[in-house]
């Protein structure tokens, strides 16, 4: 009779402990609805975003950066056979000799603005993989995490800054590049130059212009402000997105226990008053 009374209680606990765990996944279910929980991943749609933008930058560098670099090695080594044979900066006729080395310069320029978009890129693409991998799976310090969306952010603003300020080294270069070559090809010969970029500097039906083939290489202008305009909105997605957290996380209920524990029912279990004794499976994990 004992025995029975001992299964008779221990089914009954069991189902008020089945009956519990249905409201705590109710209340759960009720309080994490599919909006919340779209609102709270934002930031690692962000992420997702920002890594669209970051695969759209690196393809057109892949086009524009090495066509650039033959184009610049051809410049430099133009610009090295006038210094050879102008030691001065100015001819007897009064010409400048140094006229293709400023045109060097702001190429050198565009050169340097590319390898730190580049730079930049890198770096952000290593955060958002934080972000996106090691984050949700490592316990990370909340100091920690900060820094690391600051190295973030900083990373990414640089990229549409270096990007403006391409836009205004590529105008240099279409404004100077022409005349730069049609008075260096007047002080030295430029069968070198023209043979490895296979252009002309004169008008020819056969071969391309070299100054228009060498602007070519360069981004164009049109492209830039498209990818500062990629470039902001993945920023302000981005901030968007944790600013929205945050204002969740601090301002609105997000603990599910605060929640649950409102309606949480405490089962009280009734022993008989002599020794108790041990009733068969009272033990095993529910």
């Amino acid at each position: 009779m004992r025995h029975n009374d001992g299964d008779n209680l221990l089914r009954s606990i069991e189902e008020k402990v089945e009956n519990l765990r249905g409201q705590d996944s109710d209340c759960l279910s009720q309080r994490e609805t599919f909006f919340r929980r779209l609102v709270i991943s934002q930031p690692m749609f962000s992420h997702y975003f920002k890594l669209v933008t970051l695969f759209t930058l690196a393809i057109c560098h892949f086009f524009y950066l090495f066509p650039f670099l033959k184009s610049y090695d051809a410049v430099q080594d133009y610009v090295r056979q006038l210094s050879y044979k102008y030691v001065l900066p100015y001819t007897v006729q009064g010409d400048d000799t140094r006229v293709l080395h400023y045109q060097l310069e702001i190429m050198n320029s565009y050169k340097q603005n590319s390898w730190m978009s580049i730079g930049s890129m890198c770096v952000a693409l290593a955060t958002s993989s934080f972000f996106l991998f090691i984050a949700p799976t490592t316990h990370i310090r909340k100091s920690h995490f900060i820094i690391m969306q600051t190295v973030d952010l900083v990373a990414f603003v640089t990229i549409p800054m270096l990007l403006i300020v391409r836009i205004a080294i590529v105008q240099a270069i279409e404004n100077g590049l022409q005349v730069a070559l049609a008075s260096a090809s007047k002080l030295a010969s430029s069968d070198y130059f023209e043979n490895e970029l296979q252009c002309s500097i004169s008008p020819s039906n056969d071969l391309p212009d070299c100054a228009e083939q060498i602007i070519g290489s360069v981004f164009p202008v049109a492209l830039l402000k498209y990818l500062v305009i990629l470039c902001v909105v993945s920023i302000a997605y981005i901030v968007l997105a944790y600013l929205i957290v945050y204002c969740i996380r601090h301002w609105f209920p997000h603990d599910k226990e605060v929640c649950c524990m409102r309606n949480k029912t405490y089962v009280p279990v009734f022993t008989s008053q002599s020794a108790p004794q041990p009733i068969p499976g009272i033990l095993r994990k529910v």
